[in-house]
């Protein structure tokens, strides 16, 4: 298997087929570290040498990097992958371990189609992509998440988007909530009276989603969900909508769902996450994703599995690393009795893959970096006098296996 160049080290990253219902093509796929899964000491401790690329081991593929926090132990990062496949199993490799390697990450639209706005909600209300930030309209607070920080609203705080729900016509909407109550206003762009009325995406009175899309600012079509997501318990929740169809969905499957009568009405508004035409909400909301689209159901699913860290499976970590034992001789073919500087060089690149320096007795052991197969050229020196010879050199040739 080709190796990407200038990386010591590469994990296996597999989805299983029987984890898509149906083949998706250009998607995003949340891969989550943490010491159970990788080695932050052998990156960089920003994570500007992480590289993920195709099956073939050398394709790069597009990524953004959400967070790395060596300290901590913990990253996330977001990979576009050509295809999943439901058929036969789906292989990435993740590369790290080049202290020369400079940022990676690509720009938000090389990596997310159709998403608009995604507001992880930890520790800040910021938009992923940087361009719909939100703002806090009372006390800004956040306790651990399902990932990471998640968003506590208490009841009259909620967050101020700069995204106008106006520009979306299809929309998908999903988080992950922890709620109370009997009711509560989730994600919606609505301003309760007139000129400005587009959607709401809430929890109704018995605490189970409720979704209403303004078709004007009095007929408004709702469409509810049956269980209850607001019983102190983690719930992956989301809708989708365009002009034939609406589902909702918790915890991976279709909780409710309606035959669609067009879009929402154009009226301009901002979105807004925890409240609402003063009504609000009461608990934690993370990980909320606004696209301009409605999402597969095979989508959603793959969305509840990457955020549940269920749906990628590491393998063991490969490295390009060969410790190479030898010993000086010098020319009567007695073991060099001075210590002499080896280099390891590639032989077609001209790269130096290792360096080290002899024993006193002639032996040496030197890491070398390369694949199988790859011609290294070792070469040493002494600069002085040795046995009556002056400035003394050697080379000879190996093959990494």
């Amino acid at each position: 298997m080709a190796w990407l160049s200038g990386w010591k080290y590469r994990e296996t990253l597999t989805i299983n087929a029987t984890d898509v219902d149906s083949d998706v093509t250009d998607f995003h796929y949340l891969v989550y570290l943490d010491s159970s899964n990788f080695n932050f000491g052998e990156a960089q401790s920003n994570g500007y040498d992480i590289r993920f690329t195709s099956s073939d081991g050398t394709t790069l593929l597009n990524y953004i990097r959400e967070k790395h926090d060596a300290t901590n132990q913990v990253a996330i990062y977001h990979v576009k992958i050509p295809l999943v496949s439901s058929s036969s199993d789906t292989i990435i490799y993740m590369y790290y371990g080049n202290s020369a390697a400079s940022d990676g990450s690509t720009a938000y639209a090389d990596v997310f189609n159709n998403q608009v706005a995604y507001y992880p909600l930890d520790g800040n209300a910021n938009d992923l992509s940087g361009n719909y930030n939100g703002t806090w309209s009372g006390t800004e607070q956040y306790e651990s998440g399902v990932l990471g920080q998640a968003a506590k609203f208490d009841g009259s705080s909620f967050i101020n988007t700069t995204l106008d729900a106006s520009t979306i016509s299809d929309i998908s909407v999903v988080a992950y909530i922890n709620g109370q109550g009997s009711s509560g206003k989730l994600v919606g762009a609505d301003i309760g009276g007139s000129g400005g009325r587009c959607f709401q995406f809430t929890a109704d009175n018995n605490g189970a989603l409720e979704y209403i899309y303004f078709l004007s600012d009095t007929n408004y079509p709702i469409v509810n969900g049956n269980t209850n997501v607001l019983d102190n318990t983690w719930h992956f929740i989301g809708v989708t909508h365009n002009t034939s169809n609406i589902y909702l969905y918790t915890d991976n499957n279709i909780d409710g769902s309606a035959t669609s009568q067009g879009n929402y009405q154009k009226d301009s508004r901002i979105v807004q996450i925890g409240g609402f035409t003063n009504v609000y909400y009461v608990g934690l909301i993370g990980r909320v994703r606004i696209y301009s689209t409605a999402l597969s159901s095979t989508q959603i699913s793959l969305l509840y599995k990457m955020e549940s860290k269920t749906l990628f499976t590491f393998g063991a970590e490969e490295n390009l690393i060969q410790t190479v034992s030898g010993t000086l001789y010098d020319k009567n073919g007695n073991a060099m009795s001075v210590a002499c500087p080896v280099f390891a060089i590639d032989k077609d690149a001209g790269d130096l893959l290792g360096s080290t320096t002899s024993n006193t007795d002639g032996t040496f052991t030197i890491d070398v970096t390369a694949e199988s197969g790859t011609k290294v050229l070792f070469v040493t020196e002494y600069e002085g006098t040795y046995n009556g010879d002056t400035d003394i050199a050697g080379a000879w040739l190996d093959t990494v296996q």
